[in-house]
């Protein structure tokens, strides 16, 4: 187990990073900075910023309500550390866990996309962050959809007419949907939850 380092106090908030976590960030920059020195003959070659400086940035644009923390930013927010775009949770995740492989994707346990808050944090993949985003509700569903051209009634109405008799063709010149679209319905493939 690695070391956690105290990094301080910032806008009100405590955080400790892992020491590993900055070590990797200062060989990386320094494998950079050879290289950008090299490329440049050493005339006018860019040095990035000692990646503590680079750290301490980050957590100064860092502002905090309630449980969640956020970056004074909109949406997922980004941070360019050693040259190189990170999603601010990604970046959190990374200098407080030191994953020894980055997940495919760092979720949320709070549903807030711009939060950073360490303890909201976790590893996933695409099929848990659809697992989790399905059990709590907030997936694009039925209605919901941007791209919905029925509502529910229509598909009760579709469903009960099938039953009395009418063919999948009239109901989607009806709905202005196609045929298969009316036999996924019917069959349950589409609008499950009705």
């Amino acid at each position: 187990m690695s070391k956690k380092l105290f990094v301080g106090i910032t806008n009100g908030l405590e955080l400790w990073v892992d020491e590993q976590a900055l070590e990797r960030l200062k060989l990386e920059q320094e494998d950079r900075r050879k290289r950008l020195l090299e490329r440049a003959g050493r005339i006018f070659g860019y040095l990035p910023r000692p990646i503590e400086i680079q750290v301490q940035d980050f957590l100064n644009k860092l502002s905090a309500n309630a449980t969640c923390w956020t970056l004074k930013s909109t949406d997922y927010g980004a941070v360019w550390i050693n040259s190189r775009r990170w999603s601010a949770h990604r970046f959190m995740f990374f200098i407080v866990n030191n994953p020894s492989e980055m997940p495919i994707e760092v979720c949320h346990t709070c549903d807030n996309p711009p939060c950073v808050n360490p303890s909201h944090l976790f590893p996933g993949n695409p099929k848990l962050n659809a697992e989790d985003r399905d059990m709590k509700g907030r997936g694009a569903i039925g209605e919901r959809h941007a791209r919905a051209r029925l509502t529910a009634k229509m598909v009760s109405e579709i469903r009960n007419q099938h039953l009395m008799g009418r063919t999948g063709i009239s109901l989607a010149r009806e709905y202005g949907v196609t045929n298969t679209h009316i036999t996924y319905i019917v069959k349950r493939k589409l609008w499950r939850s009705i």
